[in-house]
């Protein structure tokens, strides 16, 4: 009988040490990615109503749309933050273990106060060009940034123009943006040269320098006051810009975000990080679709 008692005790120990930890685990994984397996629902709160977020919001659906037991809502907040809290609130009486897309600041204030933390939302947010000023991210948000991938971008240039150091005149604003930048350049034989700016005289003398630069989306840098300046610089070195419009006026190399293609990512990550495959306690930031244009 003491024998008996004995091993019941050493199959208890284990039992204590090895199942009851995995159960915590599995249960912590289901908790954070709650439709793995069965039907949920995702809520894609739009800033506006107006082509660009449709188009994005289109684009998230009709990714989503391949996966099964899905549903997806779209709603539109108006620019307002009460009423995005209030959509919110209500998707989670109905549902609480949902997702959300946020798109635009304004939702992604009232995702954070409605649902920083709360492992059974995931919330992936975009159309948001200063998330630093978000602070650090509750565990259960993530973004797709408004910048692409650096590393692709000034790989891009360097092949075509073999450039040795890039100019990249800044605000306070877009600080992280440059920082980002800086990092991706370490592994590349590419110095940056940051210049922080404060008014349009600073960003002429900056321009001046006759290197090679980068334009980032800052108010302070390209305004109605500065873009002759720009252009004027540009016919006189490569330089990179961020929409179409650059390539028009002659500089080198310009990208431009593909929003549709956007909506689309935005759909498939939303959905793999429900199922498992994305832990967005670990990868806080995805990179945006983008296409090179060439000066015309």
């Amino acid at each position: 009988m003491a024998a008996k008692n004995i091993g019941y005790k050493k199959r208890k120990g284990i039992y204590t040490r090895i199942l009851i930890p995995l159960f915590f685990s599995c249960f912590s994984f289901l908790v954070l990615f709650p439709i793995s397996g069965f039907s949920s629902k995702i809520l894609v709160l739009k800033q506006e109503d107006d082509s660009l977020y449709n188009k994005v919001a289109d684009g998230i659906k009709s990714s989503i749309e391949k996966g099964e037991n899905i549903e997806v809502i779209i709603e539109n907040c108006q620019s307002n933050v009460d009423l995005c809290k209030d959509k919110i609130e209500k998707m989670r009486i109905k549902s609480k273990g949902f997702a959300v897309i946020s798109l635009g600041i304004i939702p992604t204030y009232a995702a954070f106060e409605m649902l920083g933390g709360k492992k059974q939302n995931p919330v992936l947010f975009s159309l948001v060009f200063s998330p630093e000023k978000l602070g650090n991210l509750p565990e259960n948000f993530a973004y797709f940034s408004m910048m692409p991938d650096p590393k692709m971008i000034l790989s891009e240039f360097q092949k075509r123009f073999q450039v040795k150091e890039i100019v990249i005149p800044f605000s306070r604003d877009s600080a992280g943006t440059v920082l980002t930048i800086k990092r991706s350049s370490e592994e590349l034989d590419i110095r940056i040269r940051d210049i922080l700016v404060s008014n349009d005289s600073d960003v002429r003398k900056a321009l001046g320098l006759g290197k090679p630069f980068w334009l980032i989306p800052d108010a302070t840098v390209v305004n109605s006051d500065t873009i002759n300046d720009i252009y004027s610089a540009a016919s006189q070195v490569p330089a990179i810009g961020f929409s179409e419009a650059f390539a028009k006026m002659g500089v080198a190399l310009s990208y431009q975000l593909d929003f549709e293609e956007l909506g689309k990512e935005l759909g498939e990550t939303i959905f793999d990080i429900l199922k498992g495959k994305i832990d967005i306690r670990k990868k806080k930031v995805f990179f945006p679709p983008v296409k090179f244009i060439e000066k015309q």
